[in-house]
């Protein structure tokens, strides 16, 4: 568990954690100097336990000088330990420290009433009042109120229980998510290397997995782990670490505060994002709406420029009102907003944030990440706000069957799992039972809801009887014209995958020509069919010596390329059969043809010569020849040299007939 300090400078938050501890968190000689801690500072509680991980302790500057050092410090703690000095009761960094835990929704922790020596019994219960005073946010109504003394001792091992004892109840963070670090600290050691530190925000690091610096996409390996400066073999969500990095390519400068370390490049890096927001009761978030001002978004220990674009919602104050957890308090409330950001960002779904106006250094507001890497443009008749209100339910297969049903295209599984830090396996485990369509190309798996595949079913199936009927002596429909009218994002080989499916239901049935009704019957129109009469009649007249296409235009006194793009036509429909591009055969006429051939080899030792074919048949030559190669096409004859072998017939007296 991470616990941070927070609270007033000169409170005796530093004083507090060595005397929990035995620790001194500061680790500047000009903070020990100045007797002020001007960056965050570390220290930790042993367990108690078997089975109990220590508590990381997070010590942070009280003076509003440094106030961006504090955001850094409380971006991934659990709870908080809060400081208010007995003497001197809540002061102005103690309310905005208290605004900005609970803008990030930390409504677990303690209050330390320190310097109780200083001051009399009266002014103890002055400043408990004036603590009851304060905004009423989730942190000040739950925790207890504990009376300490670093001097002397009194009440610290009354805290120290307490915070065990918080550490305890503390709710388990996701483990089968994606290991992300955001890095606060990083150095080389003489003879040991590169060593990053930083809080867990989600998953599992073990020793000797690979790891990527996210921003600068660089690859490296974890030689050794150390937790509260104890070695270990792992890291998990919840506790702080230090990594000892193998690394050629990265430098302390190239992995500095602000990056991550990540189990996966797929991790959303970019500088958009959809969040919602919390704004303080000063603030008017519309002043901000589009304004070329620069705001400072502080999220993990990332720091960038921001410029605020509202998408709805009304402006909810800083009210504090108990909630059930952190991510149910940002959804419950505020602003839907879209962030741009000056740089590119590493964030996922449910990533705190901070938002400040540094010119002014106050504090604006903060809250959640909805959407880390928003599409540009969402379906007709979807809106923004539709769209984010599935994206931020806490549940996964509720969030994605929501935001499903609003897609007609469907959802990429990886894109969705990307902004929620999950990978492909765990995402599939959770979608088991789920009401979805999953439709897999290649490396690729879409997710359709039900409704929209029964929508998008009938509408494939309307398109493709329009079809029918404009084109009745179409076997099928081209892929291309079914659906890229309709679903232009999709892959060629996701479409196929599509039909499949679709073939599978019942629904379509394939043809060589592409998907088509299962009761559609290839047909010839009115128009078509009667010109067909008069051409069928010009085949049966030639018998087995069918004319060319040439010779069938002179014939009907019909433009060439009109005829052969019937009789193209004609073969789709099984009318005739070409035996070649300007050559085509009745069924009938043709079955002779190949009869008498048979029979041909038959009396030749299985051997056929286009002279012994013209001979029995009466054909001329040219047509012989062409006969005799559209047969060696179908695999009915081999040629060798100027003789066709009948297949099957090379070593024996009796052949099929």
């Amino acid at each position: 568990m991470i616990i941070a300090t927070a609270g007033h400078v000169d409170h005796g938050k530093t004083t507090l954690i060595r005397a929990l501890t035995g620790i001194d968190p500061t680790r500047y000689a000009e903070a020990r100097e100045r007797g002020m801690t001007i960056d965050i500072g570390f220290a930790s509680m042993v367990a108690r336990a078997p089975g109990e991980r220590a508590i990381a302790l997070v010590d942070v500057p009280g003076h509003e000088r440094f106030i961006r050092n504090m955001i850094c410090g409380i971006g991934g703690i659990d709870a908080a330990l809060l400081v208010i000095a007995a003497d001197d009761g809540p002061m102005p960094q103690t309310i905005e420290h208290l605004q900005m835990l609970d803008l990030l929704g930390i409504d677990r922790g303690i209050i330390a009433l320190t310097r109780i020596d200083r001051c009399d019994e009266a002014q103890r219960l002055r400043a408990r009042a004036a603590i009851q005073a304060l905004p009423p946010v989730a942190l000040i109504s739950n925790a207890p109120v504990i009376e300490v003394c670093a001097v002397d001792g009194r009440g610290i091992d009354t805290l120290r229980d307490c915070l065990h004892s918080l550490s305890r109840s503390r709710p388990r963070r996701m483990l089968d998510q994606r290991f992300r670090l955001a890095v606060d600290r990083s150095f080389t050691i003489t003879g040991i290397g590169l060593v990053v530190t930083g809080a867990v925000f989600s998953g599992q690091v073990n020793k000797g997995d690979t790891v990527h610096a996210l921003h600068s996409a660089k690859p490296a390996r974890v030689r050794d782990i150390q937790i509260q400066h104890q070695r270990s073999e792992s890291a998990q969500a919840g506790e702080r670490c230090a990594l000892n990095l193998s690394a050629s390519s990265l430098t302390p400068e190239r992995i500095a505060r602000g990056e991550w370390v990540v189990s996966s490049l797929a991790s959303p890096v970019s500088r958009r994002l959809h969040v919602r927001m919390r704004c303080t009761d000063d603030v008017n978030p519309r002043l901000f709406h589009r304004s070329r001002q620069s705001l400072r978004l502080h999220l993990g220990s990332c720091e960038a420029g921001a410029r605020l674009s509202l998408i709805s919602g009304e402006p909810q104050p800083f009210s504090g009102a108990p909630e059930e957890s952190r991510t149910a308090a940002s959804s419950q409330a505020g602003l839907l907003v879209q962030l741009l950001l000056d740089r590119p960002l590493g964030a996922v779904w449910g990533d705190r944030f901070i938002l400040r106006d540094p010119a002014a250094q106050k504090t604006l507001g903060g809250g959640v990440v909805i959407d880390a890497n928003p599409i540009a443009r969402l379906p007709g008749g979807v809106t923004r706000e539709q769209w984010l209100a599935h994206l931020e339910r806490p549940d996964f297969v509720n969030a994605l069957c929501g935001a499903a049903a609003l897609m007609p295209h469907g959802i990429d599984l990886d894109a969705f799992c990307d902004n929620r830090n999950f990978e492909r396996e765990v995402a599939l485990s959770h979608l088991r039972d789920a009401d979805l369509v999953m439709i897999e190309a290649e490396t690729r798996i879409q997710i359709f809801s039900t409704s929209v595949w029964k929508v998008m079913t009938r509408e494939l199936t309307a398109r493709l009887a329009q079809w029918h009927i404009a084109q009745p002596e179409s076997a099928g429909m081209p892929l291309g014209r079914l659906f890229r009218p309709l679903f232009k994002s999709l892959s060629m080989r996701l479409i196929e995958r599509i039909i499949d499916r679709l073939v599978v239901e019942g629904a379509v049935e394939h043809s060589p020509v592409g998907p088509r009704l299962p009761d559609h019957s290839p047909r010839f129109g009115e128009a078509d069919e009667a010109e067909w009469r008069l051409i069928e009649a010009a085949l049966n007249s030639a018998g087995i010596r069918s004319p060319s296409v040439l010779d069938i235009a002179r014939q009907l006194k019909l433009p060439r390329f009109r005829v052969l793009e019937f009789m193209t036509r004609a073969a789709r429909l099984g009318r005739v059969i070409p035996v070649n591009q300007s050559r085509f055969f009745l069924p009938e006429a043709l079955a002779l043809c190949e009869r008498q051939a048979r029979h041909l080899a038959l009396a030749g030792q299985g051997m056929l010569t286009a002279a012994a074919l013209r001979d029995a048949t009466g054909l001329g030559r040219n047509l012989c020849i062409e006969l005799l190669e559209y047969f060696d096409r179908q695999g009915l004859t081999r040629r060798e040299g100027d003789v066709h072998q009948w297949v099957g017939c090379e070593s024996t007296s009796e052949f099929p007939c």
